[in-house]
């Protein structure tokens, strides 16, 4: 894993953030478009060594990070995120196949967490896709302060939706599998919304043919038609929900559009 700007570019931008007053986390993580990191995911032949060079790698990655975000005075540490999902145990590719995590990955994760707590003195929070909440079930979630839920899932099948219509989809996704979350383990819940500002996106752009994250992702000739009114449709429906719901903590806009 690599980060896709210099420590001086991000030097930059904590500063600003400290200097305006803004609350900061870091989440390093792999970057990449869906159908990319589906691809080395799929095209890969993980054996025990392998898996054990990777989590060596990642390791490296993420503790080199999290001291960055102690000397920077950081308050919040996110690691994980649906590009690592294969990497958990009992983990599957993107293709459905088994990835064949080493029996001892429960430990290592948990392990991992333990050495950021030696150079990292803020919280520590794990990130998890929305729509595989309630099958996540690993001991070492016992060891992180919260969850930063990344929320982007389809929301509605139609392309023109009333705030009404999103809200109702986002409250039986917030009540069923990602409530488990909390349920299951007594952590403070983070929502991180992504949705663009395009036309299809509360339906994950089911009308352009691919999800949204891809279709911005990788280009196309297709013309994209700007629509903030959905998109602030959107957040308005979130935002409401995540309101009413004392056990969601925090929201996060993810990403810039």
């Amino acid at each position: 894993p690599e980060i896709n700007f210099s420590y001086e570019d991000q030097d930059i931008l904590v500063t600003y953030a400290q200097d305006t007053g803004l609350n900061q986390a870091l989440f390093p993580h792999i970057v990449s478009s869906d159908s990319t990191i589906n691809i080395f995911w799929n095209s890969v032949s993980p054996t025990y060594d392998w898996w054990l060079e990777w989590f060596s790698q990642y390791e490296r990655f993420i503790l080199d990070q999290a001291v960055y975000a102690e000397n920077a005075n950081i308050p919040i540490f996110i690691l994980g995120g649906k590009s690592i999902l294969p990497a958990l145990p009992s983990g599957s590719l993107p293709n459905g196949q088994l990835s064949n995590t080493p029996y001892d990955f429960q430990e290592r994760w948990k392990e991992l967490i333990e050495k950021i707590r030696e150079s990292f003195s803020g919280q520590l929070l794990f990130a998890i896709p929305s729509d595989i909440t309630d099958d996540s079930q690993y001991e070492f979630f016992q060891n992180i302060d919260a969850f930063y839920v990344e929320f982007e899932s389809q929301l509605t099948p139609k392309t023109d939706p009333s705030v009404a219509e999103i809200k109702g989809q986002v409250n039986e996704q917030l009540d069923t599998s990602i409530y488990k979350l909390v349920q299951n383990y007594l952590k403070p819940l983070i929502l991180g919304i992504n949705y663009a500002s395009i036309d299809g996106s509360a339906s994950n752009c089911t009308n352009l043919g691919s999800s949204c994250t891809e279709f911005l992702s990788v280009g196309s000739k297709q013309e994209i038609n700007i629509d903030l009114a959905e998109q602030a449709d959107i957040y308005t429906a979130i935002l409401e929900s995540s309101i009413e719901r004392e056990w969601i903590t925090g929201v996060v806009s993810q990403g810039y559009f």
